[in-house]
């Protein structure tokens, strides 16, 4: 039974597929990379932060980030940090990026952070 008085907090996903220009997938992963150690060591409602490649298309990558409450998420899309990683990502995402975000779900439910 969940304990009433603490309100439940729900952990937020957000996963962004973005395709680079042909042949400069190394070039984004890269970059994505570089976002994820800096928004793990600088941002403390973000709770993960995975880059990987695709085996069926190099040149697309997805970054999947968890934090810790809308809340967080909205103080990291407002933050300084946003704004000095976008300029080296950008130039590397050739289109629109599939961008999703929602609750975290487990098998037994939302997640929360505990």
């Amino acid at each position: 039974m969940r304990d009433t008085a603490q309100p439940e907090v729900i952990v937020i996903l957000v996963t962004i597929l973005s395709t680079a220009p042909a042949g400069r997938g190394e070039e984004l992963a890269a970059a994505w990379l570089h976002a994820a150690e800096q928004t793990l060591a600088r941002d403390p409602g973000c709770k993960s932060f995975s880059v990987a490649r695709s085996h069926d298309d190099q040149d697309q990558v997805v970054a999947s980030e968890i934090y810790e409450s809308k809340a967080a998420l909205d103080a990291h899309n407002s933050s300084d940090l946003s704004k000095e990683l976008m300029p080296g990502l950008v130039p590397l995402i050739a289109g629109q990026p599939q961008v999703y975000v929602g609750d975290l779900l487990t098998a037994d439910g939302p997640s929360s952070s505990r």
